[in-house]
């Protein structure tokens, strides 16, 4: 096959990707979330919390209390309608995207998405 039938079919399955319902939806949650001051605001200091315990729990400094923080603020973001629809658009998205990672990885022998990865790709 040569390389631009390659990179032609490539780019098929690119634009099918973004053409799929799950990727609209996802999309249109994301859009959603900049529209919402008070969703964004929740989501960032969500994001902080959770980059801070990641960084704790690194060093294994982590206590179940800080545990805790970071689950009362997730309930506290699912119970915000516009972050709901965002994450359950995430889940449906990437959901997807494993299935296609299966498929491509049956096909070529090996896992697509962890080899893609460790070249420094997205997923």
């Amino acid at each position: 096959m040569s390389e631009t039938r390659r990179f032609n079919l490539v780019k098929e399955f690119a634009i099918s990707v973004g053409d799929s319902t799950q990727f609209r939806r996802y999309e249109e949650a994301m859009n959603q979330i900049r529209n919402d001051k008070n969703a964004w605001r929740m989501l960032t200091e969500y994001d902080k919390k959770l980059q801070s315990y990641q960084m704790i729990s690194l060093w294994n400094g982590a206590s179940s209390d800080d545990l805790k923080v970071i689950e009362q603020v997730r309930v506290e973001l699912l119970s915000n309608p516009t972050l709901r629809e965002y994450f359950q658009a995430q889940e449906e998205l990437l959901h997807m995207l494993r299935e296609l990672n299966a498929l491509i990885s049956r096909r070529l022998g090996f896992d697509f998405a962890s080899m893609m990865q460790s070249g420094g790709g997205c997923c």
